[in-house]
């Protein structure tokens, strides 16, 4: 609970979503009603999209990591070589 009030700093957002994700947490899914949101009166943190750059031709050991992994690829579609599965997220 305490992230909510991180994202949300105004107070009484936090206190009204808070209680209701304490009221919904009780209920089914089928019964918990969602209040509309404002999105005009929620300061969000601004973020940008990073997208992984492709490798223009199979690294040495993509196939080996994807094996040891049990991945295997279907259809490339277009690309030329489809990268290798990431490690670390220092990798991302």
């Amino acid at each position: 609970l305490k992230c909510v009030a991180e994202h949300f700093p105004n107070p009484s957002e936090s206190r009204q979503l808070i209680g209701a994700m304490a009221h919904s947490a009780d209920q089914p899914w089928a019964e918990a009603t969602l209040q509309p949101v404002d999105w005009s009166s929620v300061e969000r943190v601004p973020f940008q999209r990073k997208f992984l750059d492709l490798p223009s031709a199979e690294s040495w050991d993509a196939d080996v990591k994807r094996q040891a992994l049990n991945i295997r690829i279907e259809d490339q579609g277009s690309l030329a070589a489809a990268p290798a599965p990431a490690s670390t997220f220092e990798e991302l």
